[in-house]
């Protein structure tokens, strides 16, 4: 279950910018024995935007192998394009990730709200991995409506029983029942809740 403090980890690197494996698995034992709920690998903090396909499969399966079951791992995605999205997470299927966090589409342009619902509808569709919506890109932002459309209207994958929307360092989470939120650095917005 996704749930508590889930730091988003970063990713080491050699001299030689090649991803330094061993200190990573030292990192996500280090983590876990710290108490952490979960894990979440290769996102903005891990240098998810520089990372080869290999280099993210790569540190997830280190991050599954070290935690061997003890947090859940999010495996991140950010990339421009539905179909690179959907190949990365392909990658993934079989492993034991607990959820892809997605950005939306970070290319210099704002997508309205139909591409960006297309966006993830697709990579849903595609790849059978419950989604994060990872809501950071400033110009790009996933609105409550579209939320809310995405998670009323399309039920395959979207963590089967419930969705997560975050923003900042803001995540909501919508289940059957009840809409919970966890908060970092910055307040929680109340138009974010009540729209939710």
């Amino acid at each position: 279950m996704i749930r508590g403090i889930i730091p988003p980890m970063v990713t080491p690197f050699r001299e030689d910018d090649s991803v330094d494996i061993e200190a990573f698995r030292g990192e996500v034992d280090h983590l876990i024995e710290l108490g952490v709920h979960g894990l979440a690998v290769g996102g903005s903090t891990g240098e998810g935007h520089t990372l080869s396909d290999e280099e993210s499969l790569e540190l997830t399966r280190a991050a599954i192998d070290v935690s061997a079951g003890r947090v859940p791992i999010i495996a991140g995605i950010i990339v421009d394009s539905t179909q690179q999205a959907v190949k990365r997470g392909k990658a993934l299927k079989g492993l034991d990730v607990a959820a892809l966090q997605i950005t939306p589409v970070h290319y210099l342009f704002t997508p309205d709200e139909h591409a960006m619902y297309d966006f993830y509808s697709g990579i849903a569709s595609e790849v059978g991995i419950p989604i994060i919506i990872y809501n950071v890109v400033p110009w790009a932002y996933a609105t409550p409506s579209l939320l809310t459309k995405r998670i009323s209207e399309i039920k395959e994958n979207l963590l089967e029983a419930f969705g997560i929307l975050c923003k900042d360092t803001i995540c909501v989470v919508f289940t059957p029942n009840r809409v919970n939120h966890f908060e970092g650095e910055v307040p929680i917005e109340a138009p974010l809740i009540q729209q939710a």
